[in-house]
């Protein structure tokens, strides 16, 4: 997630502006390591399914909005986003 949006970032940050939640920043700024995970099992499922949430929203405003330049479909780490939350989430 965090690396698509990144990519994003650079490639067109108008959109992604216009796309992206107040607390993204705050989740996705940073690398997640260990010290930043919530602690206890229930918390820790509990931002994964909000991490598979904000992907789902990104990867819906890319690929069912008619109005999202085509070019962000063709973007790798776009696709590997993809690829990762068919594998790992389902809605």
């Amino acid at each position: 997630m965090r690396a698509a949006l990144n990519t994003l970032a650079v490639v067109a940050p108008s959109w992604l502006k216009t796309q992206i939640e107040k607390d993204w920043f705050d989740r996705y700024s940073r690398p997640v390591c260990e010290e930043r995970l919530p602690k206890g099992i229930v918390a820790r499922n509990a931002y994964g399914e909000k991490i598979g949430v904000d992907g789902i929203r990104l990867l819906d405003a890319i690929y069912d909005d008619p109005t999202t330049p085509e070019c962000l479909r063709q973007l790798e780490l776009v696709e590997i986003l993809r690829q990762t939350w068919i594998a790992q989430y389902f809605v």
